[in-house]
């Protein structure tokens, strides 16, 4: 008689899904331990969404940057003059509404791109260079709408 063995198939994660060390779990128990009179955790949550909603559209539609606390770094949009990229025609991002329309592949041309960059050069953490950080989607695609739509400009890097 043969023991039948179940195998467990776990599906691999899409690369849009990133994970974390830290995450509002441990920022919550941190928070816990540090006040005197903590709130609820959901309460405590959707203030801390809020909070990062505001940080987000400030960056992105008024220009300004976040200088986040403890010495970490500065959150801000990055405008830099992309000629050098002009010679490295797999370097550049693709208009993919062009593309769909015409049938071939079509790069953008613009003279600057944008992106969020972590300024953590004057930062006081060890290990900088290991951390990265990674936008939301919907942090890029705002961006992307308020360069496009809105025709904002941001500051060259400092």
């Amino acid at each position: 008689m043969q023991k039948e063995v179940k195998v467990k198939i776990y599906k691999k994660r899409g690369k849009g899904k990133l994970t974390a060390d830290v995450g509002m779990h441990n920022i919550y128990k941190y928070y816990r331990t540090r006040s005197k009179n903590p709130i609820d955790k959901i309460k405590f949550r959707a203030i801390m969404n809020d909070i990062n909603l505001k940080i987000r559209d400030r960056i992105i539609n008024e220009s300004e940057y976040f200088k986040m606390p403890f010495g970490i770094g500065i959150l801000r949009i990055r405008k830099s003059s992309e000629l050098s990229r002009l010679y490295k025609i797999s370097n550049c991002p693709v208009n993919y509404k062009l593309t769909r329309e015409l049938g071939q592949v079509v790069y953008h041309d613009s003279q600057y791109m944008y992106r969020w960059k972590w300024v953590k050069y004057r930062s006081h953490m060890k290990w900088k260079s290991v951390y990265k950080f990674e936008p939301s989607r919907a942090s890029k695609r705002l961006l992307a709408k308020a360069i496009l739509v809105d025709k904002k400009d941001y500051f060259f890097e400092f």
